[in-house]
C-alpha cells in the first residue's frame, strides 16, 4: 500500500506544482485510488496505532518534496472538501512526520533553488506552515499535524530559529484563548460567535498537543528556556476549561511532561563506566588485586 501511495503521490504533486496544466490532471481515477489507499492506512492507524504504522512508510529523502506537494495540493479548489478527504491529509501528515527525520540537513534536498544553502528555509517553512494550518481542524488531522510539527521542530538544526518562532506563536494563541475566556454558552442568534469559539478551541487543542509532543521528544536542556513563555497561560487555561474533557486531557499530559523536564538529572549507579584505554594499567590493577587476595 505504501509503495502504491508513493507513486500516486508523485503524480499528484507533479501536476499540482503547475496551476496552468489541464484541470483534468491528475485524473479522477488516480486520485480516487489515492484517497482509497490513504483511507486504508488511516484505518490501520486506528487499529494498530500511528506509531507502528508510520514506521512502515518509505523514508527516502526523494519522497519528502512530493509528499509535501501532495499535501498542499489537497487544498486546491478542484479538490474535494476536507471532510471527504481528511484520511488523505492525515496520512500525508504522518508520512511527513517520518520523512522529516532524515539524518541530514533538510535544506540539502530543497530543489526549489539552485543555491539551497541560502534558501533552505523554503522547504522547512512550507512544512511548518502546512502543519500549522491543520492545527485548527476538528478531526484526527489535528493530531497528525501536531506529530509532524514535533518531528520537524525537535531536529537539532531547527532549534535556533523555527522552534523559537513556534513557541512565540503558541504563546500568542494561548494568551488569546485565556484573554477571551472560556466563552460560556452563546445565544442561538450568534452563529458567528459560536463558529469563532469552536475554531479557537480546536486551535488551542492543536497547540497544546504540539507542545506536549515537543516536551516528550525534545531535549530538556533546549526546552527549559521556553517554559516561562506559556506556563502561566496554560495554568489559567486549565482553571477555565473544566467543561472540555479533551482539552483537560491534553493539559494534564503537558503538565506531566513539563514537570518531568524540571526534574534534575539523576545518574544511575549501574550505568556502564568506561575504563582506561591502557592495557598495561588494566593488567597492573588486575595483578595487584589478585596478589592482595592471595596474601
Amino acid at each position: 500500500t505504501t509503495t502504491s501511495s508513493s507513486s500516486t503521490t508523485t503524480t499528484s504533486s507533479s501536476s499540482g506544482d503547475n496551476p496552468n496544466k489541464d484541470k483534468t490532471t491528475p485524473n479522477t481515477t488516480t486520485m480516487s485510488s489515492f484517497h482509497t489507499y490513504c483511507s486504508c492506512i488511516c484505518t490501520l492507524c486506528k487499529v494498530r496505532g500511528y506509531k507502528t504504522v508510520k514506521k512502515l512508510f518509505t523514508h527516502e529523502a526523494s519522497d519528502l518534496e512530493p509528499t509535501l506537494s501532495a499535501l498542499l495540493s489537497q487544498d486546491t479548489p478542484d479538490m474535494p472538501s476536507s471532510h471527504e478527504t481528511w484520511p488523505t491529509r492525515y496520512t500525508l501528515l504522518m508520512w511527513l512526520s517520518m520523512l522529516a527525520m532524515v539524518p541530514f540537513d533538510i535544506c540539502t534536498i530543497d530543489s526549489t533553488s539552485p543555491n539551497a544553502t541560502q534558501t533552505s528555509s523554503n522547504l522547512v517553512q512550507r512544512i511548518i506552515d502546512a502543519s500549522k494550518s491543520h492545527l485548527s481542524d476538528a478531526g484526527p488531522t489535528r493530531d497528525a499535524a501536531a506529530v509532524c510539527l514535533s518531528s520537524v521542530l525537535t531536529r537539532p538544526d531547527m532549534e535556533s530559529k523555527y522552534l523559537s518562532d513556534f513557541m512565540g506563536y503558541a504563546k500568542e494563541v494561548l494568551a488569546k484563548r485565556v484573554g477571551s475566556g472560556d466563552g460560556g454558552a452563546p445565544g442561538a442568534d450568534e452563529p458567528a460567535i459560536v463558529s469563532h469559539l469552536a475554531d479557537d478551541t480546536f486551535l488551542t487543542m492543536g497547540v497544546v498537543a504540539t507542545l506536549a509532543h515537543l516536551f516528550k521528544f525534545g531535549h530538556r536542556s533546549k526546552f527549559l528556556q521556553y517554559v516561562d513563555l506559556f506556563l502561566e497561560s496554560v495554568i489559567l487555561l486549565a482553571e477555565s476549561s473544566s467543561s472540555q474533557t479533551r482539552l483537560r486531557k491534553l493539559l494534564v499530559k503537558l503538565f506531566q511532561r513539563v514537570g518531568t523536564t524540571f526534574m534534575p538529572v539523576r545518574i544511575v549507579t549501574w550505568r556502564y563506566q568506561r575504563g582506561r584505554r591502557s592495557l598495561v594499567h588494566n593488567m597492573s590493577i588486575a595483578s595487584s588485586s589478585s596478589s592482595s587476595s592471595s596474601s
